[in-house]
């Protein structure tokens, strides 16, 4: 019992003090950032083919106020019950999704386009991969892979909801992905197993029951092996985007430092997002030291409809062009529009 009490100790002593100094906020302020929000988002399903006027409309005959995101138009904040907007036949229809806002991101930084070959290496529930379906009006050539089983029905249950179609469904571990798959792709999305920092309630001292140091450096271990297979899959001139919802920079800069040590072809191009709540990646963190390009990485804070993330996009062989920023403010309102005028 002296030893758990101890365990509960520590654990409440440094995640604290470790946070504030990664945030680069007084430690006082973490209680309210964080901590979860009131406001949810979700997204439009572009494949359903509705107009977001309308959508907009249905919802606020039913009480319900879908407040645009100004990054990316075609996702909304709710600052009513999420059960009332579960309970509609724009969710139950798969008209809506609900999904946290920082998710969007990721398939965002990706700039899916139709008749890619795009691999979503770590693809449960699915959310992602819809969307990256949605953005493309069905016409990326998915190919989904999630290395548990059990989660392989929560994708076609999404799939089913949602109406998006894929090419291919594995169940391989991703650590040793470039093992068992000897295709390539044009674009990979990594959205990795981890900690989970972004999710954690700093008021609830249960959330931090599984946050240690020892487990960090596991999923380190695991994410580095994971980030290179991924990156064998690519093809030259690809676009590799490897996200988590921690905070952790040994969990999101050390791998891609890593990579980026191993592999001359493998290059950061930078991401913009003007937000309050966005943070440049490390350049370093205690005794690590990680490639200088990071801080074209994104780690977010959780804020409203948003959870805590990082995000970063990579690019095999580029030209000079090609590492030029992404602003994902543009991108997201640019297939907002092109899916508007697209609406029959």
């Amino acid at each position: 019992m002296k030893n758990v009490d101890l365990k509960k100790k520590i654990i409440k002593q440094t995640f604290p003090a470790r946070m504030a100094r990664l945030l680069k906020i007084p430690e006082k302020n973490l209680y309210k950032i964080l901590r979860p929000s009131d406001v949810f988002a979700c997204r439009l399903n572009r494949l359903r083919n509705v107009s977001k006027t309308k959508v907009i409309s249905s919802a606020e005959k039913q009480g319900i106020v879908l407040e645009p995101i100004d990054w990316y138009p075609d996702a909304f904040l709710v600052r009513s019950s999420k059960y009332d907007l579960l309970n509609t036949d724009l969710v139950k229809g798969g008209v809506l999704y609900v999904q946290n806002a920082s998710s969007y991101l990721p398939v965002l930084a990706l700039e899916p386009k139709p008749e890619e070959i795009i691999f979503d290496a770590c693809a449960a529930p699915a959310g992602k991969s819809s969307m990256i379906a949605s953005l493309t009006g069905g016409d990326a050539k998915l190919w989904l892979n999630d290395g548990i089983k059990s989660r392989l029905e929560k994708i076609k249950q999404v799939q089913k909801l949602l109406g998006f179609k894929y090419e291919k469904l594995t169940c391989i571990p991703v650590q040793s992905i470039d093992k068992e798959i000897n295709q390539q792709f044009d674009k990979i999305l990594l959205d990795i197993q981890c900690s989970g920092e972004g999710m954690i309630d700093i008021s609830k001292p249960f959330t931090m029951r599984f946050w240690n140091m020892n487990r960090i450096k596991k999923y380190m271990h695991m994410q580095t092996k994971a980030l290179n297979a991924c990156f064998r899959l690519l093809k030259p001139g690809g676009v590799l985007v490897y996200s988590t919802c921690t905070f952790a920079p040994e969990e999101n800069e050390a791998p891609i430092s890593n990579l980026l040590k191993n592999n001359p072809d493998a290059v950061i191009q930078p991401l913009i997002l003007n937000l309050k709540n966005a943070r440049k990646g490390e350049k370093y963190w205690d005794d690590l030291r990680f490639n200088t390009s990071l801080s074209g990485a994104l780690r977010i804070l959780p804020s409203d409809g948003m959870e805590g993330f990082f995000v970063c996009r990579i690019r095999k062989k580029p030209t000079e062009d090609d590492c030029e920023p992404i602003d994902l403010k543009q991108i997201g309102k640019k297939y907002s529009e092109m899916a508007e005028l697209q609406v029959k």
